[in-house]
């Protein structure tokens, strides 16, 4: 991940965080990671590993994608152009999802 994303998302986590008034300690406590790992995530010195963004997006309740970009995904207009796909379009879409999900966490 990029040092200019890692920021963007960290002042995210910051903003989600400060909405609700908990310190980075509550957060990381609540998600079970270290509260200077979670600091540096805040801080975009650390990549998020993906099992703590999926932690993180249930305990803000917004999407991975929120966290990660700063928008949300409408997944009811995919979920319908998915399934008028033919079987072999939908591996090929399913494909470019990873794809795409696995560049923006920079792997």
């Amino acid at each position: 991940m990029q040092m200019d994303r890692r920021i963007e998302t960290g002042n995210r986590l910051r903003a989600l965080r400060l909405a609700k008034d908990l310190t980075q300690v509550n957060v990381a406590m609540s998600i079970g990671i270290n509260d200077k790992t979670y600091a540096a995530i805040e801080r975009g010195t650390r990549d998020i590993k993906i099992e703590t963004l999926l932690k993180l997006a249930e305990f803000y309740h917004v999407s991975c994608d929120y966290i990660l970009t700063g928008t949300e995904l409408h997944m009811d207009g995919v979920i319908h152009s998915i399934r008028s796909l033919s079987w072999k379009d939908k591996d090929v879409a399913l494909k470019e999802i990873i794809e795409s999900v696995l560049r923006l966490l920079g792997v």
